[in-house]
């Protein structure tokens, strides 16, 4: 899995964190780290995770339908 661009293996909390700040997203870090901890790192497909900001991404999508980063 890779963070900015750099391979980094098993992302941490303070990754997760870190990048959900930055994009101002309403999320927990340690619920992400977590449910993707239990799945081994894949995604709903069974495929692995290609990258943090694709996983975080992806769950404010789901927790937060149809708005933006600027909508919260």
């Amino acid at each position: 899995m890779t963070y900015k661009g750099i391979e980094i293996g098993i992302p941490t909390i303070g990754m997760i964190d870190e990048f959900i700040r930055k994009e101002k997203f309403n999320l927990d870090a340690e619920t992400i780290y977590e449910e993707y901890a239990k799945r081994n790192w894949l995604t709903r497909k069974g495929k692995p995770v290609k990258t943090l900001e694709s996983i975080i991404c992806a769950v404010n999508g789901v927790v937060n339908p149809g708005k933006s980063k600027s909508q919260k």
